[in-house]
Parts: structure tokens; sequence; C-alpha cells
């Protein structure tokens, strides 16, 4: 782990153990040296969470709200990847401003008594945690996955976006054989025909 990181951060033109923050390499030929080399990684396994808010049924819900549903389809996706696999599994979320890890605490509590497709027996009886990247190396990862997936759905501020880093880091997302790409490791809500006709390039991942 820590021998990619540092080729990452070289490709990158970062000095060794330097915090390695996608948005923060501004060369594109770097940006897509960064996605090729975590989705060469076949031993990865991405599972990232869109929400199309243009697209939501309802316009009134807070980024809170947003991001704890998307919370919720994440651990939904991990809990399956445990069960396949027969191995707990824990997980560890980047720190986000204003928001407390006694919040996801809570959430999660909410989780477990409401009926939901997350497979508990397959997560940690402990709970997710919140650090920092610069303390969990592996969350440069995560950042750099995030950010490559992102960068497909957010337009710049010229309205364009950029599949090209999505399509390199492909290679590791979570996608059982035979099922839907859509229902695993790149999972968009809402699904339906508004966001298949604004971004028809998925079916080509």
């Amino acid at each position: 782990m820590m021998v990619l990181l540092e080729q990452m951060r070289k490709d990158a033109g970062r000095n060794p153990g330097q915090h390695l923050h996608f948005n923060q390499v501004r060369s594109h030929s770097q940006r897509v040296r960064l996605a090729q080399i975590l989705g060469s990684q076949r031993w990865l396994r991405g599972m990232c969470v869109v929400a199309c808010k243009r697209h939501l049924p309802r316009n009134d819900l807070n980024d809170d709200q947003v991001y704890l549903y998307q919370l919720r389809m994440l651990l939904e996706r991990l809990s399956w990847f445990g069960r396949t696999h027969q191995e707990k599994v824990n997980y560890t979320i980047g720190h986000i401003r204003n928001f407390r890890v006694e919040k996801l605490e809570e959430y999660e509590s909410r989780l477990r008594g409401s009926h939901t497709q997350i497979d508990w027996a397959w997560l940690d009886e402990g709970g997710g945690k919140v650090n920092q990247p610069q303390r969990v190396q592996e969350l440069q990862l995560a950042d750099v996955f995030a950010s490559s997936v992102g960068c497909a759905f957010n337009p710049d501020g010229f309205g364009n976006v950029e599949t090209r880093y999505l399509e390199e880091v492909s290679g590791c997302l979570y996608r059982p054989d035979g099922k839907a790409l859509t229902s695993y490791g790149l999972k968009i809500h809402p699904w339906n025909d508004a966001t298949q006709q604004a971004y028809p390039w998925i079916k080509e991942l």
C-alpha cells in the first residue's frame, strides 16, 4: 500500500510522504496517471455512490441528509462484499467539515433499527470511524478514486465533465460476475430515465 502511494506521489510531482489530494493535482496528464495506477491494481475493489442532486425527486434535502443516505447505500454494498468473501468489513470515512462522529454513530444506530438491505453480520460491530487522510493514508487512495468518479458527474466552471478518470479506474470497480455495475460498484441515485439519458456513457463501462 505504501509503495503504491509513493509511486503515485512521485508521478503526481509530490514529495515522498506528502499528502496526496486529487484536487490539488492540476495537470490533466498527472490526474490520468493517478487514475491509471489505481485502475491497474486488480486487488483493489472500489465502490462509489453518486447522488444526482439535480434529478432527486425532493429538493428540500440538506447536504447532511443526502450524504447520510449515500452512506446507507455504501454500507449495503460493503456488507454484501463482506458476505460474499466471508469476512467482516470495517470502514473509516474521511473527515468532513462540520460532520461530527456523533452524527455518524447516531445514524448507524437508527439504521440498525430500520428495514434496510444492510447485512449487519458482515460489518464491524464497533461501527464506522472518522479520521484524517494525513493520519490514515489509505484515505488518500479513496480520495483519488472518489474524485476520479466525481469528475465524470460534476461540471467544471465551463459546464464540462471529464469521464476519462472514471474510465481509467473502472477496472477496480466492484462488480460481481453477471451483476449490473450500477447496482454495486457505481450506485447512482436516482437511477431513472432522466439520469440514464444524462449519463448514457455509463453503459460502456
